[in-house]
Formats: C-alpha cells, sequence, structure tokens
C-alpha cells in the first residue's frame, strides 16, 4: 500500500525532529465503508498528517481528539458510527452508512514501534508480514509481528495471550488474509501486510511510460523489461524500479515472477512478445495482460489451452485512444481483476459500493 511508504517516510522525519506522532489504523468495518481495515493514517504534533482512514470524513475529527484520546494510555480505539443517517449528516459528515473502528497509538519521539520495523520489511521483498494488534478486551495496542522471513516479534505482555496470537497469525502469515478474533477474552486485529504489488511490463516504448507513472502512484512495484538496450534504460524510468535488457535466449531470467506477478506485454515486437507470452502462460501469476489485437494473441499461441488470468486484449472498454488513456485502462482492468470485479459502472452494481465481501 502506498500509504505506508509515505507513513514511513514522515514517521522517520519525525524521529529526526524528536518529535512524537500518533498512528490511526483502521481495524474493522461493519457496513459500508470508504477505506478498509488496514488503512493509515501518521499525525505529528504539529498537525501534519500523513496518508488516510477515509474519504476526508473522519480524518478531521481524529486529528482533533488523537492526542486527547491517548492521554492517559498510549493506545485507544474510536468507534465511528454512521449508520444513522442523523449521525452521518450532523456529526462527521460521512458518506458510507457503516461503523468503523479506529486504533489509535501514541508513538514516543524516537521509538522504534514494532509497526514500522514490519512495514519497513514488507516493502523489501516479495514476502508479505503479519501484524496482530489487541483492539479490545484489554491490553489495546500491544501487537505482535510475523515478520516475511517468519521469526516472531511481540510486545504482548500477557504469555498466555501471546501464545494464543501467536498462532492465529502464524496461520495468517500462510493463508495471507486478515480478519479480527476474539482470543482468549481479547479482540485482535490480525493483519496480512502485503509487499507492494509486483508489476512486469514487457516492453519499453513511449507507451510503458504512462503505465508505469500510474503504477507507482497506486505504490506498486514496477519492472520494465525489453530486448533492445537502446529502449530498456534507467534514465528513460525514473520511477520503474528496475529496468533489464532482456536474454531473447531465456526472456525470464534475472526477473523474479512469482504467484503475485502482473504482467503486461506491450513490445510491440511480435517475436518479442511471444516468447515472452509462452513464458508467462505456464505460469502461476495472477494476471497476465497481452496488448493488441486477440487474434494476434491466438497465433502466438497457436492452438495452446487459454488460461483465466490471460486478458488479450488488455485492459478495460473505456474507448482508450491515447497512451495515457490505454495505461489507465490497463491499471483498472488490473484493479478489477485483483478484487474479484468485472470493472462495470458503479451505478449498475447491486448491493453497497464498498461491500469487500461481495463479488
Amino acid at each position: 500500500m502506498k500509504d505506508d511508504g509515505l507513513i514511513l517516510a514522515a514517521w522517520s522525519e519525525a524521529v529526526r525532529q524528536h518529535s512524537p506522532a500518533i498512528l490511526a489504523t483502521v481495524v474493522k468495518v461493519s457496513g459500508s465503508a470508504y477505506r478498509g481495515p488496514g488503512a493509515r493514517m501518521l499525525i505529528t504534533e504539529t498537525g501534519v498528517r500523513t496518508g488516510s482512514i477515509s474519504g476526508g470524513c473522519l480524518e478531521g475529527d481524529v486529528l482533533k481528539k488523537a492526542w486527547w484520546l491517548t492521554g492517559d494510555h498510549p493506545a485507544a480505539v474510536r468507534v465511528y458510527d454512521n449508520s444513522s443517517e442523523e449521525d452521518a449528516i450532523w456529526e462527521f459528515g460521512l458518506g458510507c452508512n457503516g461503523i468503523v473502528h479506529v486504533l489509535l497509538e501514541r508513538w514516543p519521539a524516537g521509538a522504534n514501534p514494532l509497526t514500522v520495523e514490519l512495514l519497513e520489511a514488507c516493502r523489501t521483498g516479495p514476502v508479505g508480514g503479519v501484524l496482530a494488534s489487541v483492539i479490545g478486551g484489554g491490553h489495546v495496542g500491544e501487537t505482535l509481528a510475523i515478520f516475511p522471513d517468519g521469526s516472531t516479534r511481540s510486545a504482548i505482555t500477557q504469555k498466555a495471550l501471546e501464545d494464543q496470537i501467536a498462532a492465529h497469525a502464524r496461520a495468517a502469515f500462510h493463508s495471507a488474509e486478515s480478519s479480527v478474533r476474539e482470543i482468549d477474552g481479547a479482540e485482535v486485529f490480525i493483519e496480512y501486510v502485503a509487499p507492494p504489488l509486483p508489476l512486469l511490463i514487457v516492453g519499453a516504448g513511449q507507451d510503458a511510460l504512462p503505465l508505469v507513472r500510474l503504477a507507482k502512484d497506486l505504490g506498486w512495484h514496477v519492472t520494465v523489461v525489453d530486448g533492445h538496450s537502446n529502449q530498456a534504460r534507467p534514465e528513460r524510468f525514473p520511477l520503474a524500479d528496475r529496468v533489464l535488457v532482456c536474454d531473447p535466449a531465456d526472456v525470464l531470467r534475472g526477473l523474479a515472477v512469482n504467484r503475485d506477478t502482473c504482467a503486461v506485454v506491450m513490445s510491440h515486437s511480435y517475436p518479442q512478445d511471444e516468447a515472452f507470452v509462452k513464458a508467462l502462460l505456464p505460469l502461476p501469476i495472477r494476471y497476465l495482460g497481452v496488448l493488441g489485437p486477440r487474434k494476434r494473441t491466438d497465433r502466438m499461441l497457436a492452438g495452446q489451452p487459454d488460461a483465466p488470468h490471460l486478458h488479450s486484449p488488455v485492459g478495460l472498454d473505456i474507448g482508450a485512444d491515447s497512451p495515457e488513456e490505454i495505461a489507465l485502462s490497463i491499471v483498472s482492468e488490473i484493479q478489477a481483476a485483483l478484487a474479484g470485479r468485472d470493472g462495470g459502472m458503479l451505478r449498475r452494481r447491486a448491493g453497497p459500493i464498498h461491500d469487500r465481501s461481495v463479488a
């Protein structure tokens, strides 16, 4: 999540200035809400905020009350009940009819919170981690973390509770799923913290530039690869995390491709596109998009079985024409595919638009 990187940078600056801060995290949602569990915002002592926990509805109230609510105890949970229309209009001005629980954690100046360590670790590799935070029933604000390498760090003060939370956290580490659990009289938010989404862009042409920009705006980890060294140059793609020249004999050599990888093949070179499509299609990646007409991709596959993660032609049907519009179409389809949605208009969607349990 892009906010996490911005929050880490803001906390680093607060440490440099020897200033405390408060982290606000959405830990539980009932009904409709603009942002889901795991959304974060950091508030500095001077009132500067980084990240968001809603569409702008809750931030002002949190900004005004966070320091007061954590005055006697370094952690507290603030509940925003928007199920009443009167509350929605007069108290918070919310646009979603749901109940949002926000964990507030005050970090003293110069502290090294376990949350910070975990978020930093999850941003540097292909594997995520788990952060378990007590949000009710005593011990509020105490945390336990499982790092990407499988190691466990704990700030839970009660040993029996720590052991049980650790067991649930390990299960979440393997399932890559978040949940709220009742554990030995405590309510615990067990959050799987995913690494940045890996996007592989095959093709370093001019139309790859806006795709890189949009993907980085979303906080994705972007690799650009092309067989032409005059195209695949880091200075052409300063926002990309990696820019590589591929080996025609082994196009995936040097590439870290895993089950979370999304790939877009768009080099405009038929031999190169064909080599990458054939190499990527059998792999258990999350998304494979191919630029160009469907007949062109069919020709590449030459009768090979289709795959559910193959999207050809790539992108949503939004009438895209320019490179920027095409990039928007591609990024939107990837997001829809990852969320299990079809990318249709929200006005035609039955049920709450923010209901993440229904695809």
